[in-house]
């Protein structure tokens, strides 16, 4: 699977049986793009990127049929906000993804901002999402549960991290280690 750096995106499904004559067997075109992909399974793939509109998104697409790739849903990080980006978009470090048996977590860090009414406003922000249905493709998919909110002043530019252990959740900017809870993610605080 790969996918070109353009405004519009195609997704190309690549057969690689002969190294020597690859060839294309299924394309999708999406708006935006994809800078990350992601195995989630050997019929859908993840995928992290730009949309059309400015932000950050996360694009789970259906591979069943490697002839026929479909997107199985957008999600755009800072909808509320002008325009948005992750580090994970240039930092596979950025990403984090824990597969479980009937429901996958990933957490995406992100910045966005706006300028309105002469008032420029930004949030930072490390977004967390749910993956269910994987066993059954075509109705796979994924919702953002929570996110945590970073103190003015944090940032995910840098090197960003999270780890997710169990219901523990670990986030590090390049100013401090934050701790909490999976199922409440509001209350995920700086260590002190």
């Amino acid at each position: 699977y790969l996918v070109t750096f353009e405004r519009t995106d195609p997704l190309y499904v690549i057969d690689l049986q002969n190294p020597a004559q690859p060839a294309i067997v299924g394309e999708l075109e999406i708006p935006g793009f994809s800078d990350l992909l992601h195995p989630v399974s050997e019929a859908l793939l993840l995928g992290i990127g730009g949309s059309g509109a400015g932000r950050a998104k996360v694009e789970l697409f259906n591979i069943a049929d490697p002839g026929a790739p479909q997107s199985a849903g957008v999600l755009e990080l800072g909808g509320d906000f002008d325009h948005s980006f992750s580090p994970a978009q240039y930092n596979r470090y950025a990403f984090t993804y824990l597969a479980g048996d009937s429901i996958d977590r990933f957490v995406v860090p992100y910045s966005a901002w706006r300028f309105r009414d002469d008032t420029f406003s930004s949030k930072d922000a490390f977004a967390l999402f749910e993956l269910a249905g994987k066993a059954q493709p075509e109705s796979a998919s994924v919702q953002q549960i929570g996110e945590v909110l970073l103190p003015p002043g944090e940032g995910t530019s840098g090197d960003v991290r999270s780890v997710i252990a169990g219901d523990a959740l670990y986030l590090w900017t390049a100013q401090s280690l934050l701790t909490g809870f999976w199922s409440n993610p509001e209350t995920v605080t700086p260590v002190r």
